[in-house]
């Protein structure tokens, strides 16, 4: 009995839920039929003054070239860092907001199509906070972090992004520092 009230409610919910609500009463004032002019009142989304304002930065030190997208209050999101010398790693990419994960030794990074794997340290990155993931110059590194669409960082099960578009003079001066 019960495995046939269950169905039995769920579909009367569903048609009382699909069922269109009443027309409004004639003699309701604020009821009518939008005008072909008439201009429909869209809400704005109030903005949440905890949510901070984020902005790409150039940055330079130790010699190395970095960009970093910070908040308001200048807290990191991520940091792409081209280390001046680092053999193969001179690329790095640094997301303090991620917990290392013993197991996982892939950060991904990309835009679109375009995914880059680095070599994650699992036990984090006591420097800087979070994980920092470490690679060659990939050949599509001006395609990504020039991309529209903004980057995309994801370890283990954990994501950023996509973040915000770097703009175009930033990314271009990013990429030829890091090319040098």
């Amino acid at each position: 009995m019960r495995s046939i009230f269950a169905p039995v409610a769920l579909l009367a919910l569903a048609a009382a839920c699909s069922e269109a609500p009443p027309p409004a009463a004639e003699d309701d004032p604020t009821a009518h039929e939008p005008m072909a002019n008439e201009v429909a009142e869209v809400p704005v989304p109030a903005v949440d003054p905890e949510v901070p304002v984020t902005a790409w930065e150039l940055r330079s030190g130790n010699g190395a070239a970095m960009l970093a997208l910070t908040s308001d209050t200048g807290t990191p999101t991520a940091t792409l860092i081209c280390a001046a010398s680092g053999g193969t790693d001179r690329l790095r990419i640094n997301v303090p907001g991620f917990e290392p994960i013993g197991s996982e030794e892939q950060m991904n990074f990309g835009a679109g199509e375009t995914v880059v794997a680095l070599v994650a340290d699992p036990g984090g990155d006591a420097q800087r906070g979070g994980v920092t993931g470490a690679g060659p110059l990939p050949s599509e590194f001006a395609a990504i972090v020039g991309n529209p669409e903004g980057i995309g960082i994801v370890y283990g099960a954990q994501q950023v992004g996509p973040l915000p578009a770097v703009p175009a003079n930033l990314a271009r001066t990013f990429v030829d520092a890091c090319r040098e």
